[in-house]
């Protein structure tokens, strides 16, 4: 009995001290983690009732978005007659110069439009980037905490199985 209070001991002391101590270091430890987490929520839950405290309920979150974008390009090359007269010609071509002038208005205001529209786009995009990263960095520091809990208290189940292995005589 008192060598299997030993042994348990010590193994359980040896685990407590890699969680505590790097469980960033440690490929399982991580996986450990999220297989704890859930568990975690309802001991701790448990423990504040036992404590009358109030329970720490669980948000969900979630969004979705659909986006759509059609574009129709197409291209044409109008022509004139060559035997149209010299009257018509300069009517064509003054025409076509119209036209070509409405265009040319018309990709600078689409210019414009992207000039003025794309810091305002990349500030939103910086500014969902830094709330992505601070979820992911909390999320990785709920479980390093989760792991380092864990570890002091199976830490501390080994040194109390290796105490009361002293007392077994």
């Amino acid at each position: 009995m008192k060598a299997t209070l030993y042994i348990a001991g010590a193994g359980l002391e040896l685990l407590g001290i890699v969680l505590v101590a790097s469980p960033d270091l440690v490929p399982w430890a991580l996986r450990l983690v999220r297989w704890i987490r859930p568990r975690w929520r309802m001991i701790e839950n448990r423990l504040r009732r036992l404590l009358r405290l109030s329970a720490r309920g669980t948000a969900y979150e979630d969004s979705a978005t659909v986006g759509l974008n059609i574009t129709i390009n197409s291209a044409a090359e109008v022509g004139f007659d060559p035997k149209a007269t010299l009257e018509d010609k300069v009517a064509f071509l003054l025409r076509r110069n119209s036209e070509s002038q409405k265009e040319m208005n018309a990709l600078a205001q689409r210019v414009a439009a992207v000039e003025t529209e794309a810091p305002k786009r990349a500030a939103e995009l910086r500014a969902e980037m830094e709330s992505h990263v601070a979820r992911e960095l909390a999320a990785a520091k709920e479980d390093y905490r989760i792991a380092r809990i864990s570890g002091a208290i199976v830490l501390g189940c080994g040194l109390a199985l290796t105490t009361a292995a002293n007392f077994v005589s």
